[in-house]
């Protein structure tokens, strides 16, 4: 690997193509690590996973993340 290439690549869906998508670090927080514990293997076994984003829009804490 040569200084300056890329050691991964991330893809974002949205559905909104106009949206901008910021990538940041944040602090992993009480409230994020409850939040993403909920949300652990439900892929693994619900077909159709997606029908739960509202679901889990529902139990987003209103302020998920904190600067670092």
């Amino acid at each position: 690997m040569k200084a300056g290439e890329p050691i991964c690549y991330l893809f974002v869906e949205t559905d909104n193509l106009e949206a901008n998508v910021s990538l940041v670090s944040a602090k992993m927080t009480a409230d994020l690590r409850s939040y993403l514990d909920k949300m652990e293997d439900v892929v693994k076994f619900t077909s159709g996973s997606f029908g739960l984003f509202d679901r889990a829009a529902e139990v987003r804490p209103k302020t998920l993340l904190s600067e670092w």
